[in-house]
């Protein structure tokens, strides 16, 4: 079984990889991606799914240290683009991975340096 630190490691590693195939998009572009760019689209959402699938499953110990990051709301965001992945809001991503992945990659970089 996979213990929180492992997580925070997926965690962290999905933001790098999102961060790196979304460099040098422009919003406009990214919110035509799923019909220009297959592969981007594709992969942005299974680091997605990763990243979703690692915060549901961190002990509340880790996540209580944090309450400005939605928990919940990245947690969804996996279960959309997993099982609803027709009803995924391109905007909605956008808005997530260039505003609220910062703040969460550096709680997982705290975190990891503290353990």
């Amino acid at each position: 079984m996979r213990d929180d630190k492992e997580r925070l490691r997926d965690i962290f590693q999905s933001i790098e990889d999102i961060q790196t195939f979304i460099s040098g998009i422009s919003k406009a572009q990214f919110l035509k991606i799923e019909k220009t760019d297959r592969k981007t689209f594709r992969a942005v959402c299974d680091c997605i799914s990763t990243l979703g699938e690692a915060v549901k499953k961190l002990s509340p110990e880790i996540t209580e240290k944090n309450d400005s990051i939605d928990w919940t709301g990245l947690a969804g965001m996996k279960d959309i683009v997993t099982h609803q992945y027709f009803r995924v809001h391109l905007d909605l991503v956008w808005n997530t991975i260039t505003q609220e992945l910062s703040d969460l990659k550096e709680f997982v970089e705290a975190e990891l340096s503290a353990k």
